[in-house]
């Protein structure tokens, strides 16, 4: 008998991750009463010691182990919540990015799936009478309860729409105990609208937009791939507003068709909503978005809308890749030369566009990588031949790339006598703006307001006591905060070391810009988007819902405004400081610099009208910064690439990072010379062994870092090595050693 997902019935034994803080997979026999309900994806219950534990089946051994295992003790949930192509995946991320099976399974579970968490039932709020009873009551209510009057008048906009209770208090700013009077009083009623919704709000139905030539072609490509049902990589590769996401569309109307799924992975849950938006637009209930910032009862329905089938289109960040679709016909990676892709915080530190290449080669489905700006390594491969090249030189209906001016900053230091934010080009062209009833969007990537706190008498700077780096000033809270660790305190009042009493504030963080634009411009409406305005839930959708609406005039922000975000009426784009990556401590920098200058240029002039780039740099004659204003990605690859071969870095090899971490400093680099004279004779000939040496951020949230590189031709072997060297290392619970494989940054 097969599954409804295609899998076999377990035989007489199961290998179970535990759902515990050790990573440990262990086996256990199948009793007659469950063998024929048991698959692989589902949760069951475990004899651990003298207690049970939860756990995930991920293989069904037709071999018994050495030991006669113990046998399962029950089946949580029948439904399986993952296949077994996800499990093949877990396993290769396992292998790759040197973790155990079962780490790289909770990487890939949510914790409120691995939890068992439902989602609560949702409370919808609809009118109790009749229109002109609750005009009534509504209009006695004004004065003396204001909340309870503004939640009728939202009810009475559509009086037979009932609203999720949560949207409907936060359109009206309202707490939960107003709807409770108004249905204490007979105006209002609450009912259980069974599961979470899949989505916040109107969304308006959109339509298929007409392709020009280019998109044809790319569209067609991708189509020949689908309709093959066949494995194939192609990078998507279109100039800012050429309209790749259409070409998504379409694509994935084609998979839907043809009765099987898609996933899209982005790059942020800021886009996510805008993004969401478009895709529900188009193919209505059948997306479900999913990412961290959702409550845990959100994450776990929408993850079981997933695995049941009723969501076709899923769409989320980096971890999406794990979503449990039953048979992928596309895979679609936008803007995948970013960086947030790459898992950073914890163990393992997979690549998201890596993984969804290979998720692509199990499920045997086409890949789209798109951008305007492919990673290095993305284009190498395609020039390799392993990727296929699709190209989208113009944008539609005849608009064009925004005209660019750069501002040295430099010249303009000298002329206004001091350093400053904003050249008298920027400021009369943001005039300008103002005036025509157009919008602004102000790029800076540096959180905070002011970014040193300096003694100019002695040199001092006002640092982390966790980290090497220097504390960021945020003017709203009045405290120093460093951007790794979360650590803050008060700006000293005088220097520590030499007692002077003149420190000095410098540099400048996009807090100090929104304060000065409105300054500047006293009555343009300002706002600002970066993580720390942010932080509450749906504020990212708040404030990009307010900028599409026309509500903000100017728009400051970091990376988060810099790209994928389509907003027709804005016509100008400002750069304060375009220099910022690079004079970063990392072979990326230039990169880095190309790619989100590039991306930020592009939100200019998405609509009808032109659009305008006024670049501010202190290196006005910077390669990077030359090729990113011409949207000319060719000259800026071959340029960087003769730098990559010089000196053998990716893509043209791999790097795999060792890094030992400690409290105690001279351990850190004992321990890490130690491994170095060990890893060197297991490597491969060929390979080439770095350090170990203290990368840029020496100490890190209170450890000491002494980072290996081993630059190789082929990770497997270089994996292998370090797993035979760690495994004899003695454990210490004051030492570290994180293993990553292609890391993104050298910091």
């Amino acid at each position: 008998m097969t599954a409804p997902d295609g899998s076999q019935p377990a035989p007489g034994f199961a290998d179970v991750v535990l759902d515990l803080p050790a990573d440990l997979c262990l086996t256990y026999s199948v009793p007659a009463d469950l063998a024929g309900r048991l698959r692989v994806g589902q949760k069951v219950l475990v004899p651990l010691g003298g207690r049970k534990a939860g756990g995930f089946v991920v293989a069904c051994p037709a071999d018994p182990p050495e030991k006669p295992p113990r046998p399962l003790a029950g089946i949580v949930d029948d439904q399986p919540l993952f296949g077994p192509n996800l499990v093949s995946l877990v396993r290769w991320v396992a292998g790759y990015y040197f973790c155990s099976p079962a780490r790289a399974l909770k990487t890939a579970l949510p914790a409120p799936v691995r939890k068992n968490i439902r989602a609560a039932p949702i409370l919808e709020a609809g009118l109790a009478a009749e229109p002109e009873e609750i005009r009534t009551a509504a209009d006695a209510l004004a004065k003396k309860a204001p909340r309870q009057a503004a939640l009728l008048e939202k009810l009475l906009e559509e009086p037979s729409r009932r609203i999720p209770a949560a949207e409907l208090l936060r359109l009206c700013g309202a707490s939960r105990s107003s709807l409770n009077a108004l249905k204490k009083k007979g105006l209002v009623t609450l009912t259980a609208a069974g599961r979470y919704p899949s989505s916040r709000g109107e969304v308006l139905p959109t339509v298929p937009h007409r392709l020009t030539e280019e998109q044809e072609t790319a569209f067609g490509a991708v189509r020949e791939a689908i309709e093959d049902e066949e494995f194939r990589v192609f990078l998507l590769h279109g100039i800012t507003g050429s309209g790749k996401t259409e070409i998504y569309m379409r694509a994935i109307a084609e998979v839907l068709k043809r009765g099987k799924s898609a996933l899209v992975l982005v790059p942020e849950i800021s886009l996510t909503p805008q993004t969401g938006d478009w895709f529900r637009g188009r193919f209505g209930e059948r997306v479900a978005v999913i990412h961290s910032g959702q409550s845990a009862g959100e994450r776990a329905e929408n993850w079981r809308r997933i695995a049941s089938g009723e969501a076709a289109v899923v769409l989320g960040p980096r971890s999406a890749v794990f979503a449990p679709l039953a048979d992928p016909g596309l895979i679609i990676v936008d803007e995948e030369h970013e960086t947030t892709y790459k898992q950073s915080a914890l163990s393992p530190f997979y690549h998201g566009r890596d993984t969804a290449v290979m998720r692509g080669k199990l499920e045997g489905c086409p890949v789209i990588l798109g951008s305007a700006t492919p990673s290095l390594e993305s284009y190498y491969n395609q020039k390799a031949g392993k990727y296929r090249l699709l190209s989208l030189r113009t944008r539609p209906e005849e608009a064009t790339l925004p005209a660019v001016k750069i501002v040295d900053m430099k010249a303009e230091r000298e002329r206004q006598k001091s350093a400053v934010s904003f050249s008298d080009a920027l400021l009369t062209a943001v005039k300008d703006n103002l005036d025509a009833g157009l919008q602004t969007i102000l790029f800076l990537n540096r959180r905070g307001f002011f970014t040193v706190l300096a003694c100019p008498e002695c040199g001092f700077v006002s640092r982390c006591r966790h980290c090497s780096v220097s504390l960021t000033y945020h003017k709203k809270s009045g405290r120093q905060v460093c951007h790794l660790c979360g650590y803050s305190d008060p700006p000293p009042r005088f220097c520590p070391v030499c007692r002077a009493r003149k420190l000095a504030f410098t540099g400048r963080g996009t807090q100090r810009i929104e304060e000065q634009v409105r300054k500047i411009f006293p009555s343009a409406r300002v706002r600002r988007m970066d993580t720390d305005s942010v932080g509450r839930r749906d504020s990212h959708r708040e404030i990009l819902g307010e900028f599409r609406a026309g509500k903000i005039d100017i728009l400051v922000g970091t990376q988060m405004i810099a790209k994928g975000l389509d907003f027709p009426n804005v016509t100008l784009v400002g750069v304060i400081m375009a220099d910022t990556a690079l004079s970063l401590a990392d072979f990326r920098a230039t990169e880095y610099t190309y790619q989100i200058l590039t991306q930020v240029a592009g939100r200019a002039g998405r609509g009808e009208m032109k659009g305008t780039v006024i670049i501010q740099t202190y290196t006005p004659r910077h390669p990077a910064l030359l090729a990113a204003v011409r949207q000319d990605y060719g000259s800026f690859f071959e340029k960087e690439m003769r730098f990559r071969e010089e000196l053998g870095y990716p893509p043209l090899n791999h790097f795999v990072s060792l890094t030992v971490l400690s409290r105690n400093e001279e351990k850190s680099l004992r321990v890490a010379e130690h491994l170095a004279r060990r890893l060197e004779p297991e490597l491969e000939a060929g390979d080439e062994l770095l350090g170990p040496a203290p990368p840029p951020i020496h100490r890190l949230r209170g450890r000491y870092r002494h980072q290996i590189l081993v630059r190789t031709r082929g990770v497997a072997s270089t994996t292998r090595a370090l797993r035979k060297i760690l495994s004899r290392t003695p454990r210490d619970r004051d030492l570290k050693v994180e293993v990553d494989v292609d890391p993104i940054s050298m910091l």
